[in-house]
């Protein structure tokens, strides 16, 4: 079986161009090299982003932008922007002759369902901030926290 990293990926890329890039270049070239990807997948993967108004993009210009700030940008958001599929999957080939094979989908539908409830809320209470102040990238011109004013 092989495995999706879009998810993390996309996570990385949208850190990428929150921390001002590798030396101030947020070109697909430098963030491919990052990823250890080819250009192309990162193309299509902010691609995605911006579709669903993460990033904010000049075609012809390298200046790709965060569309929130990065406290306010969820994961879940991301997930939802470039997976947004199930987190977990029935085997499709099952013997549909067989009692439990035909039964397991129906059986296993509920507890999938709230599994991928489950980790939506909880992928929704992590921020790109959480994720950059887990790198610890504090020398890098990342944005600072919005602070509330006290009216």
């Amino acid at each position: 079986m092989k495995y999706s990293t879009r998810f993390s990926d996309a996570i990385h890329i949208v850190v990428f161009i929150a921390a001002g890039g590798s030396d101030g270049d947020l070109s697909s070239a430098a963030i491919a090299k990052s990823l250890n990807k080819n250009q192309t997948q990162v193309r299509q993967i902010m691609a995605q982003l911006k579709r669903h108004h993460i990033l904010d993009s000049v075609p012809g210009h390298v200046c790709p932008q965060l569309v929130k700030d990065p406290a306010e940008l969820d994961l879940a958001t991301i997930y939802q922007a470039v997976d947004g599929g199930d987190l977990l999957h029935f085997n499709n080939e099952t013997n549909t002759e067989c009692r439990i094979g035909e039964g397991m989908p129906d059986a296993l539908d509920l507890i999938f369902d709230q599994v991928q409830r489950a980790a939506l809320a909880k992928l929704a209470t992590y921020s790109i901030r959480d994720v950059f102040n887990q790198l610890d990238l504090s020398l890098l011109n990342f944005p600072p926290e919005k602070q509330e004013t006290p009216n």
